[in-house]
């Protein structure tokens, strides 16, 4: 395997912190995050260069793709519905970010650039999906070399029913009855080290092991804790009410709650790549 200087934007979030482990040690690494603070005490990220830098301010991103070879680019807004102090947008974050970053990197002279987008994205109606293939598009128009990863839900989203389940009493979204295949950060990490290191353009649609429906996922948090499951349904309906009054004082928890109430309502099943099993990693975090 050739060693490349590789630059992960996003590198101190759920999926970058994986990409570090996975990639550290065996090519060269420029780490960018909005604070270098992350890897205080990161013993791996040590030995790797850190660029402190903001996607949305393009002053601070100038030389950060010096030297690259490959951008790897897990770059988004929070999709935590209780971090009511991050009203930035996925339009603002997802979409322009990630065109600053582009326009770096092509500055620059990488050669491959790889993006993580979401499974289904293509077609599914939400102001959350539409930023990232928007920024799709203007990737493949670029002239780079890319690799884009569409994984389903990661693991830590559902966590949210693990802290449900501790309540005592989880909701869900509609019947319950959609089915998925949740897939952990770390075999994400694992596909977008992938689709860095290949050649060629790639499109990568990725799931877990497991394939439940939303209800088996609530019951399945309240097994790792070892209690009878309580699961009550919310009417589909009610997210969609919500949004409209939301949206005035936080755009992005308003797109948020759209997307949520429609990935919980629709199938999102896709191929297979992942390891890691759902009611392990609740478990873990219990």
């Amino acid at each position: 395997m050739n060693k490349q200087n590789i630059l992960i934007a996003g590198a101190g979030g759920a999926v970058g912190k994986h990409l570090v482990e996975h990639l550290s040690g065996e090519h060269s690494l420029s780490l960018l995050t909005r604070s270098r603070t992350t890897f205080s005490s990161d013993s791996q990220a040590s030995s790797n260069r850190i660029v402190e830098a903001n996607v949305l301010n393009t002053s601070t991103l100038r030389g950060a793709c010096e030297g690259v070879h490959t951008v790897i680019s897990t770059v988004g807004a929070s999709l935590d519905l209780r971090a009511m102090s991050d009203k930035r947008s996925f339009m603002e974050v997802d979409l322009q970010g990630n065109l600053n970053l582009l326009e770096e990197a092509k500055r620059s002279g990488v050669q491959r650039f790889v993006y993580l987008s979401a499974f289904g994205a293509e077609s599914m109606p939400t102001a959350y999906t539409n930023a990232h293939e928007a920024f799709v598009r203007h990737l493949k128009a670029s002239g780079l070399e890319y690799g884009i990863v569409r994984p389903t839900g990661f693991f830590y989203v559902n966590l949210e029913f693990l802290g449900m389940a501790k309540s005592g009493i989880a909701s869900v979204i509609g019947n319950g009855k959609a089915r998925t295949n949740p897939i952990h950060e770390a075999d994400v990490a694992k596909a977008c080290a992938e689709a860095a290191l290949k050649q060629g353009n790639l499109e990568m649609n990725i799931g877990g092991p497991e394939t439940f429906t939303r209800q088996e996922i609530a019951e399945l948090a309240f097994a790792a804790l070892g209690k009878k499951p309580r699961v009550m349904n919310i009417p589909a309906f009610i997210p969609t009410l919500m949004k409209p009054l939301v949206s005035p004082f936080n755009r992005r928890i308003g797109d948020l709650v759209e997307f949520l109430a429609y990935v919980a309502t629709h199938e999102c099943v896709a191929p297979v790549y992942g390891e890691k099993r759902l009611g392990d990693y609740f478990r873990v975090h219990c």
